[in-house]
């Protein structure tokens, strides 16, 4: 896996997430939003593994980015560039636990990371999205 630079913190700041559902889900779900308890989604996307680690990116994103996502007016790329708070968490897991987690610049994600700019959202690809609507209000 690629080697993160960014400042090592020990747990990610969200709390008391709630599944929303699969924005991406293909042989294992890849883009998945969840919510905190104030409506603010989260978005948890798998970027790459190794022998024994997942990684995945963690950030947050605004409303309005994720109508823009969802609605084909915002490509995945730029979705994941322009979070809410100009942060991305990068987790590196093992069974289901983060071991070691980054907190890096939106701008500073590893090229080999991101998405082709041509990499809009299917609604064919999603997977159990009846929340969406709730925290879209």
């Amino acid at each position: 896996m690629t080697k993160i630079n960014g400042i090592s913190i020990n747990e990610l700041p969200f709390l008391n997430l709630h599944l929303v559902g699969e924005l991406l889900f293909e042989e294992f779900p890849v883009t998945t939003l969840y919510s905190d308890k104030s409506g603010t989604p989260i978005v948890k996307e798998w970027i790459d593994c190794d022998d024994t680690h997942d990684r995945f990116f963690y950030f947050q994103t605004t409303k309005e980015n994720l109508k823009k996502f969802i609605n084909g007016n915002l490509s995945q790329r730029d979705f994941i560039e322009n979070t809410a708070d100009n942060f991305t968490f990068i987790s590196d897991e093992k069974d289901g636990k983060s071991v070691d987690i980054k907190i890096v610049s939106s701008t500073r994600i590893p090229q080999e990371y991101l998405p082709e700019t041509d990499n809009f959202f299917k609604k064919r690809t999603a997977y159990k999205l009846r929340k969406l609507s709730i925290i879209l209000v």
